[in-house]
This record gives structure tokens, sequence and C-alpha cells, in this order.
């Protein structure tokens, strides 16, 4: 049906409020910086710390009346012991597999064995890849495209085309969603694969229309 006007109003006054919530706005509620190899990739909420800090050996905290030699930043610290990209994989992602099994965190409920390289900028080398499911639990900067469709009835009405989720799918099954959207993950980056996924043939694909990039204002995340 044609687009309501309402609607898109309480949509973008939504979104508006959602990106008021800056890094101090989370560390005045409790959240903790999360550091790898001393540079601040993520926040970590206080309900998600306390089965973190079961992990002794895998995270450590600096607090903010210390001073260690090197310097560490106040925050939470994945351990200096883990100095490679696979020993950092192994031991961030052994954690969210155990407490996956403990089933304790609903967000891992939705496990997808699928990774995303973690690194503070998009274009830096990569510190470790952690499960998806698990991202948001560290407050990760994370990255997606997601392609819209439209095209108008017989009067002109711009209409869109709104897909619907697997029913089998790990998040939100059965739901609304974008035509198409995916994160730039290690194995998946082409455009016309991902559209085949999607139930999109040769003949229904139509036209590049137009695209709008977002970017995460830099005070957000230093």
């Amino acid at each position: 049906r044609s687009v309501d006007n309402n609607f898109s109003h309480v949509i973008i006054k939504l979104l508006t409020n959602l990106n008021r919530v800056t890094i101090a706005d989370a560390l005045e509620k409790g959240c903790q910086p999360f550091y790898v190899e001393n540079k601040q990739v993520g926040l970590i909420r206080p309900d998600f710390w306390t089965h973190l800090k079961q992990y002794s050996d895998v995270f450590f905290v600096v607090d903010s009346k210390e001073k260690l030699q090197d310097d560490r930043q106040p925050g939470v610290h994945l351990s200096l012991e883990y100095k490679t990209y696979q020993e950092r994989t192994s031991a961030i992602n052994s954690v969210l597999e155990d407490l996956r099994e403990k089933d304790v965190i609903l967000a891992l409920k939705g496990w997808r064995h699928e990774n995303y390289k973690l690194s503070q900028k998009f274009t830096d080398e990569p510190f470790l890849e952690i499960e998806r499911a698990g991202s948001g639990l560290f407050g990760l900067i994370q990255y997606g495209v997601h392609v819209n469709g439209y095209t108008r009835n017989q009067n002109g009405d711009l209409l869109m085309w709104i897909a619907r989720r697997s029913k089998t799918k790990q998040t939100f099954p059965n739901m609304y969603d974008n035509m198409v959207s995916w994160t730039p993950l290690i194995f998946v980056n082409h455009l016309f694969l991902l559209l085949n996924t999607a139930g999109l043939s040769n003949t229904t694909r139509g036209r590049h229309g137009s695209h709008i990039m977002h970017f995460l204002c830099p005070k957000l995340l230093r």
C-alpha cells in the first residue's frame, strides 16, 4: 500500500531519539569501555559484566584510580596473554560458547555460526573474530548494507518492497524486514549471491535507483 506520511514521521522521530545516545550516556549508566591492545573497541553493560568477570583468565579490569606501567586505560581489557589474532579469537569465542552452553544470555540463543572481524575502525587491521550473536554484548561497532526495493502502481503511487524474514531465522523470525541486507562478514561479500538468497531472479532485480551512506559520529567511539 502507499506510504503513510504519519508512519514515516514516527519512524524518523524514533531514529532521532536512538541517535541521541552517546558513549557519555552509556558510561553514566555504568557501562565500561572494552579494550583490545589498549584500543577501545566497544562498551560492556553492567549486567553482561556480571557474567564476564567470572572469566578472569580472559578479561581484567583497570580501575580509574590505577595506573599500570603500560598506561592501560580504565575499563575492561582482553587479557594481555593473548597476543595473536588466533589466540584472541579463540579466547573470546570460548567464553561466548561457554555462556551459550549455560543458557544464561538471551542474545546467544541467536547463535549464527558467522564471525565478525573486530577492529577499532573499519579500515584497521582486525584484532580478532567474534561470533555475530555475541558482538552486540560487547557494544562493538557493526557495519551493514541494506537494500530497499520500490516500485509504482498504475496510479503512480510509490510502493515499498517489504520482505519477510524466514520462519526459521535465528533472530526475529517471520517478521518484516528490508528487501535484503547483510553485514560485511568474512566470507560474504557478493551482492548477486545475496540477491539470489533473497529469492530475486535476474528478471526481478530491477535497476539501481540511489544509495545513502550513514556514518557513525567520531565522538561516539574513540
